[in-house]
């Protein structure tokens, strides 16, 4: 019996520790200043445009940091080489980062040295837009966040040794802008969050099921 309750708390700690392990966030951001534009059409939002040139990651181990993201974007402050470049529309799910990434500090790289991640869609919804919310809007001003299924490149998720079975479920993408006539909206900050997916339901339910088990099977040496 001692036995059996010893694999009970071994095989319950060893389901518990794995859901504790960091959780991979890959966040983008752009450069204060006016980037790309944001169309209101209803509740809907389509953007154009919109740069970002970091990429700043926790979570990955090794890989953590902050990076320089490249494009065919205008250069923000202090680049030379450009920025990756945001398209989006709320009422189809459209949703993609398309440009490079670059090792942090290298803000000239556009493909050679320096390049961690060559040109591609680094991000690319998959058409679940949801909890588009526009906290503030009006004709002079817009802050609007929405939430959305997401994949990641290949060759990003490689770069930063991240396995590419690790999955990105929830986006959140925050953005503010201003006009003077009301939409479309000039855009001046983007906040883009890319969070890991973690099965806690799922570890929770093995748990109990081997909880349950362990319990039959003291109950059966006890007869016994």
């Amino acid at each position: 019996m001692k036995r059996a309750l010893l694999l009970a708390g071994f095989l319950a700690l060893i389901v518990m520790v794995g859901p504790a392990s960091a959780v991979i966030t890959i966040d983008f951001g752009g450069t204060p200043g006016d980037h790309g534009t944001i169309t209101v059409t209803g509740g809907n939002a389509t953007g154009t445009g919109i740069l970002v040139n970091s990429m700043t990651v926790s979570g990955a181990g090794a890989a953590d940091g902050v990076y320089d993201v490249y494009g065919a974007g205008a250069s923000g402050i202090g680049f030379s080489n450009g920025s990756a470049i945001v398209t989006f529309d709320t009422s189809t799910g459209l949703f993609t980062i398309a440009g490079g990434v670059c090792m942090s500090g290298n803000t000239t790289c556009n493909g050679g040295a320096g390049t961690l991640v060559t040109s591609t869609n680094l991000v690319t919804g998959l058409g679940g837009v949801s909890n588009l919310q526009f906290t503030t809007l009006t004709a002079t001003n817009l802050t609007m966040s929405f939430h959305e299924p997401d994949q990641k490149a290949a060759s990003l998720l490689s770069a930063l040794g991240i396995p590419l079975s690790t999955t990105f479920a929830l986006m959140s993408a925050t953005f503010q802008g201003h006009s003077t006539t009301g939409s479309p909206y000039t855009v001046n900050s983007t906040d883009i969050n890319n969070t890991q997916t973690v099965p806690e339901p799922t570890s929770i339910l093995l748990l109990g099921s081997l909880l349950v088990g362990v319990t039959r099977v003291v109950r059966r040496r006890a007869k016994a």
